[in-house]
């Protein structure tokens, strides 16, 4: 009886671990064997006038250059909203004389995007613009982009998010080639993959256009630290689910500072696994009692951990069974577990190929396990000091591309 327990046991463990290993997989060949067609301009002539809202706080160092290089992309008849939100910088003054119209949010109490978001919607709506697009101070959008995500949004009445990517800083270190890396596995590869499964995607952030009439349906999720994730998923249970916009490309450059990388790192992952755990169960459920393929689709991607955990859970999963083999048990499920492994492996190597060659050397990936490791305080604070609160990133100085030149969209 003992034994079969065990047996039964050593399954659960592999079988936990490698379905998320095959979530991942399954999304990474789906990129990779339909790929986004380029120069897709389907709908770019055909949009409404847009009103584009910029969160800010404190964000007097990028706002300028932001919104000058976004005032090259709208037209004539769009309109550019700043929300000021809880400053104690200059950032409403650079806002205005940058000739867009500035709202200022004083709220100490309730601090967070997702706040600013809503009171930004809250004085947008009345101005009639049919589609709303967010970007985040900090980032960089060309104007077919801009074009792209609103003619989509008009056509479909459903949120649209573009690829939103993190680009290493100019000479990065190798820290930051790693994390840019995954940022393409997370934002593209699997973005991709995903829209092409299940049709929905999810919400990044920077680069989302609402029609305006969903905005009366759903909020952001105040100060929550992944806001932009709960929205989606809320938007998904509403029959609303994301659409991707593969022609969209938004970017940002990733902090150079080693404080302001943890930091954001511990509100993405943190924020990440606490949605994981609570929502991803509650999406998949409820898709399969009501047949919604998109809800599972986005179920099944929300349980993958962050790539680093993923790969930790499959070592500490293979060395349960291995221990647990060498003193009897059965080793069908090391050996599945080593399967899964491989595949992993391989899959990681193939989405580098279809999407990263010409940007991250191939060296990356051997770096990528002493990356891997250096986040393992992250993840341990889960277990003593979770972050439940938002975050700033710091900045240091300059917009993204103050002093680089722009960006590729790679």
């Amino acid at each position: 009886m003992l034994t079969l327990l065990v047996s039964i046991l050593l399954w659960c463990v592999a079988a936990i671990v490698s379905l998320p290993i095959l979530v991942f997989c399954l999304e990474c060949a789906a990129a990779c064997l339909c790929p986004p067609r380029k120069n897709e301009r389907r709908t770019a002539g055909k949009r409404p006038p847009l009103a584009v809202i910029v969160p800010a706080h404190d964000e007097s160092l990028v706002l300028g250059e932001t919104l000058r290089a976004l005032r090259q992309s709208v037209r004539a008849d769009d309109k550019i909203f700043v929300v000021a939100d809880n400053c104690t910088d200059d950032t409403g003054n650079i806002a205005r004389e940058n000739g867009v119209t500035v709202l200022e949010r004083s709220d100490p109490t309730r601090r967070g995007k997702g706040f600013a978001l809503n009171f930004g919607f809250e004085h947008i709506r009345s101005e009639g613009y049919p589609v709303i697009v967010v970007l985040d101070a900090d980032c960089r959008i060309s104007a077919d982009s801009l074009d792209e995500l609103g003619a989509r949004a008009a056509a479909s009445q459903s949120p649209v998010q573009g690829i939103y990517l993190c680009q290493p800083p100019e000479n990065p270190a190798t820290r930051d080639t790693i994390s840019g890396l995954a940022f393409r596995f997370k934002n593209l590869i699997r973005a991709v993959g995903l829209s092409r499964l299940g049709g929905v995607c999810h919400l990044t952030g920077s680069g989302m256009a609402f029609p305006a009439d969903i905005l009366q349906d759903v909020h952001f999720m105040g100060g929550h630290i992944v806001e932009d994730m709960q929205t989606g998923i809320a938007l998904t249970r509403l029959r609303r689910p994301p659409q991707l916009c593969c022609e969209a490309r938004i970017e940002s450059l990733l902090p150079d500072e080693p404080e302001a990388f943890v930091s954001q790192r511990i509100r993405w992952e943190h924020g990440h696994v606490q949605t994981m755990l609570s929502e991803a169960p509650r999406l998949i459920f409820s898709g399969l009692l009501r047949r919604r393929w998109a809800s599972i689709c986005l179920g099944l991607d929300l349980a993958v951990p962050p790539l680093s955990l993923l790969v930790f859970s499959w070592l500490a999963a293979l060395a349960i069974t291995l221990i647990a083999a060498a003193s009897g048990a059965t080793w069908l499920p090391s050996a599945v577990l080593a399967g899964m492994g491989a595949l992993l492996g391989l899959t990681i190597v193939w989405g580098w190929f279809c999407f990263c060659r010409h940007d991250i050397h191939l060296s990356a990936l051997a770096a990528a396990p002493l990356y891997a490791l250096s986040k393992i305080p992250i993840y341990l604070k889960l277990f003593t000091r979770r972050q439940n609160e938002w975050v700033r990133t710091s900045r240091t100085g300059g917009s993204p591309d103050a002093e680089h030149s722009p960006p590729s969209t790679g």
